[in-house]
């Protein structure tokens, strides 16, 4: 087992970090200049809203976005005395009061920032967080024999009244001369960022995450890491420095990357990398993973498609299933996936199986920084998990929703498009005071209506003494339409149906009448609209 921390700077000069074990990449992140992650950053914000009815309070803190802080997220530091829970808050709490707040999770959607008054302050060894008052606490990661060789060092730690400290992974080991000079440094960061929230008005920014490189080494940089693998000089001579004052021991294994062949491409995790992007992924076996996303949740379906190596069909579940497994686990750490995720597991009848299973998700768990909890398979073989999201997910800031089927996933065939035209065409012509309807259309389904519904047209044209007029366009991609219905006063008014995307106003010129006879194919083909 070799792992490796791989660093590439791009030429657009994204930062793109890969974990990889083995050539197996298990975990993958990147950042641009304009694009930095704003979770953990800590700035003075103003309360703008108090709403009882949440229990909340809305915050500027200098985002386009109001901030959302819930009352049992403001600490007792900002009043003059401790606070029952069922006291009523909003007779402490006033708008235009002003707080030192970190952002707990990042704006998503139209949703605002969540945010916390409960600043904790992350470091090599331990996490400082000056709020909680005489809390101690230790990595559940660290195992029992170790958790109490920590305990009897950090009776000696010199840790002030009203603070209390978390024992992160790493501390696993550590002397206490390594806590003591972890967490000298972070009460020296904690007054830099006191000090900075003095004499200025909110809402600004006090102090503002590490990069995603400084991040990576201090959370995950451990005595299983054996090369860090840079490929740019200027990013090696940083690193270096950064190490030897931080983590000196792990200094000879930082390396500078210089061959021809890219460094992604030397480790073969490009197209890994791609994997994280996919609907569908397909296992070694033969069997495939689906990943779908919900508003409520994300749903995972393994399947075993072709996988045929088994003897029988129990063994083919279990196999495909335990396959599945290591890859679940990947691309949940990979797209950081949150909040409820149901795996629909191939059916398994053998109770020892389905153990397995439970088992071999447990143990891989194990290796996420993110909090999981996890049930148990039921007897329709599905398998909830609460995963907690560390950061932003790669899709969100690498994919857009889909012009088409706005982010449904699925859209109307041709022939349900045209009958839903055709029922607007209805419709619009019931109106008394219209005299002409002009359609705009894709090319496909311009054709498909002439050539399967051209009836329809002409009976709502005889019976309702309407005008209808039908022609492509070329910047109109499927399913999009657009309608404009002329009154008797010769008014036009555009009807917009459908998804209108960077639409070019309609000119007089380009519109025409279409007969029966064939004399709208001649049309076009002279005019050469198709290519207008």
């Amino acid at each position: 087992m070799s792992k490796k921390i791989l660093i590439n700077i791009t030429k657009a000069n994204e930062i793109r970090i890969a974990l990889i074990d083995d050539y197996y990449l298990y975990k993958f992140d990147t950042e641009e200049s304009h694009n930095k992650q704003k979770k953990s950053n800590i700035y003075k914000g103003i309360i703008i809203h108090v709403e009882p009815s949440l229990n909340a309070v809305f915050v500027d803190y200098g985002s386009n976005k109001h901030g959302f802080l819930p009352f049992k997220e403001i600490s007792n530091y900002y009043f003059n005395k401790a606070i029952n829970l069922n006291t009523n808050f909003e007779n402490y709490i006033k708008k235009g009061n002003e707080l030192i707040v970190q952002i707990n999770k990042e704006e998503r959607g139209t949703k605002g920032a969540s945010l916390t008054t409960y600043v904790s302050l992350a470091g090599c060894y331990l996490v400082l967080m000056p709020y909680n008052y005489k809390i101690i606490g230790i990595s559940k990661k660290i195992n029992n024999e170790e958790r109490i060789k920590i305990k009897n060092k950090l009776i000696n730690l010199i840790i002030p009244d009203d603070m209390g400290i978390i024992i992160r992974t790493a501390g696993a080991n550590k002397s206490l001369e390594d806590f003591q000079w972890d967490l000298n440094i972070l009460l020296n960061h904690w007054k830099e960022i006191k000090n900075s929230s003095i004499n200025k008005k909110a809402p600004y920014l006090i102090y503002q995450e590490s990069n995603i490189i400084m991040r990576t080494i201090r959370d995950y940089l451990r005595t299983d890491i054996e090369e860090i693998v840079i490929d740019n000089p200027r990013i090696y001579k940083i690193i270096c420095s950064h190490i030897k004052f931080m983590k000196p021991d792990f200094l000879n294994i930082v390396k500078l990357y210089n061959e021809n062949i890219s460094l992604f491409n030397k480790y073969k995790i490009e197209k890994q990398i791609i994997s994280a992007f996919k609907h569908t992924i397909k296992l070694m076996s033969g069997g495939i993973v689906v990943i779908d996303y919900t508003e409520a949740l994300t749903s995972i379906d393994v399947n075993s498609f072709k996988f045929t190596k088994a003897v029988d069909v129990e063994e083919t579940a279990l196999q495909t299933n335990i396959e599945a497994c290591d890859e679940i686990s990947r691309q949940l750490m990979l797209r950081d996936l949150g909040g409820l995720i149901i795996i629909d597991f191939i059916d398994m009848n053998i109770s020892k199986h389905k153990k397995i299973i439970e088992e071999r998700l447990y143990d891989l768990f194990e290796k996420d920084r993110a909090r999981i909890q996890m049930g148990k398979i039921s007897k329709f073989g599905l398998l909830e998990i609460s995963r907690q999201r560390l950061k932003k997910g790669i899709s969100e800031f690498s994919e857009i929703v889909c012009s088409k089927c706005k982010g449904k996933g699925r859209i109307h065939n041709v022939n349900s498009i045209s009958l839903i035209i055709l029922n607007i065409l209805y419709k619009l012509s019931l109106k008394s005071n219209i005299i002409k309807i002009h359609v705009e259309l894709p090319i496909e389904v311009m054709f498909y209506i002439l050539n399967n519904k051209r009836y329809i047209i002409y009976n709502i044209e005889k019976r309702q003494f309407v005008n209808i007029v039908l022609f492509p366009n070329k910047l109109l991609t499927f399913p999009e339409y657009k309608f404009i219905k002329i009154k008797k006063n010769n008014d036009e008014k555009l009807v917009f149906i459908g998804s209108i995307n960077n639409m070019e106003t309609l000119k007089e010129n380009k519109i025409f009448n279409f007969s029966f006879n064939g004399d709208f194919y001649s049309y076009y083909k002279k005019h050469n609209l198709y290519n207008k």
